[in-house]
Parts: C-alpha cells; sequence; structure tokens
C-alpha cells in the first residue's frame, strides 16, 4: 500500500514537472514571438514616420496621428538608450496589441499625461524595472515631433489600483507587471523641454 502510494506522487510530481516545463516553454516562445513582432512592426513604422521639424506649437486637444502597419494602428515609438532599446507604440491598448508591441494606455503627448503599459517581455518593458531615476526617455510621435522625459520616480502599484495608475501630474508613465502578476511598477516621467537626450 505504501509503496503503491510512492507510486502515486512519483507521477503525479512527474506530470507537475511536465506541466511546469511547457509553462516555461511557452513563455520563452512567445517573448520570442513579441520580439520579433515588434522589431518588424518597427521596421515598417520607421519607414513610414515622418521627419518633421519641432513644431513650437501642438494643439493639445489634437488626437495623435497613426499610421497603419499590418492593421495596426502605431502612434510613434518609444526610445531609451540604456537599455538600447526602441520600440513601436501602438495607438490603444488590449491583451492582444500588448504580445505584439506596447501600447497607448490612457493620455496623449501632446497633453502631457501619457500612460504606455507593455509586457514584461524581455525584449519590451522586462527591464524598465531596473531603470535608475534620471534616465532618460524619448518618445517620438508618427509626425517625427519629439518628446524628451527624464524618469524621476517609480511607484509599485497591485494589479487592482487602476486609478492609481492616472493619478498625479506626471507627463509620461510607462507600467508592465511583475513575472508572477502581483503588482506594476510604473515609471513617472517629466517632460524634459531642453531636449537633453
Amino acid at each position: 500500500m505504501l509503496r503503491k502510494k510512492g507510486t502515486v506522487f512519483i507521477i503525479a510530481g512527474l506530470i507537475l514537472l511536465a506541466i511546469a516545463a511547457g509553462l516555461v516553454t511557452y513563455n520563452v516562445l512567445e517573448a520570442k514571438r513579441a520580439e520579433i513582432a515588434s522589431r518588424d512592426a518597427l521596421a515598417q513604422l520607421t519607414q513610414v514616420m515622418g521627419t518633421e521639424d519641432w513644431k513650437d506649437e501642438i494643439n493639445p486637444d489634437r488626437e495623435m496621428p497613426t499610421r497603419e502597419i499590418d492593421g495596426y494602428l502605431y502612434i510613434g515609438t518609444l526610445e531609451i538608450p540604456s537599455l538600447d532599446l526602441k520600440l513601436p507604440i501602438m495607438e490603444e491598448w488590449d491583451y492582444p496589441r500588448l504580445r505584439i508591441a506596447p501600447c497607448r494606455y490612457e493620455g496623449s503627448a501632446y497633453k502631457n499625461n501619457m500612460i504606455i503599459a507593455g509586457h514584461n517581455y524581455p525584449a519590451h518593458f522586462g527591464g524598465i524595472r531596473e531603470l535608475p531615476v534620471g534616465t532618460k526617455i524619448r518618445f517620438t510621435d508618427v509626425e517625427g515631433n519629439v518628446f524628451d522625459y527624464t524618469l524621476e520616480w517609480i511607484d509599485v502599484l497591485k494589479p487592482y489600483q487602476t486609478e492609481e495608475m492616472s493619478q498625479g501630474d506626471w507627463d509620461l508613465s510607462l507600467f508592465t507587471c511583475t513575472y508572477d502578476l502581483s503588482s506594476r511598477h510604473v515609471l513617472r516621467c517629466v517632460r524634459d523641454f531642453a531636449g537633453a537626450f
């Protein structure tokens, strides 16, 4: 009887190990697929983005212009040089879009209240949790207008704290979840009008 229980536990343990290995493999493949998808979208977006000179006055109530790539609308690119990261940013977010590229969660670069969500894939926002205050970040809209920011604060929020995501007077916020989904790291940035990027 004792031997039979031991065999059952061994089989159950092997099944759990197989499931864990399957989940790890799935996550690795999903992250690689996301890296390829965002890299391809960035290459296409870069070709169709404008290169206009900075406009002194942009109407803050204006909708952010978009460019269509593979059936999805993009509003521009985000660069974080210290991570050697440049990503396309989709116009609006949902979970299927986040599997391709980071997305605008709400707000606008023109109103200085934009929030961008990204998965914690290594090629997306996986490294932003480790960025130090003072990090330089750049958003370029699809017309070529450049917005430079400096990281000033990092919030750690619980997944249910959605209202807190847009609280505060921050010009740009970037957020991603931890791997165990227990919290969100939110990088709070202020606009750098000197353009010291």
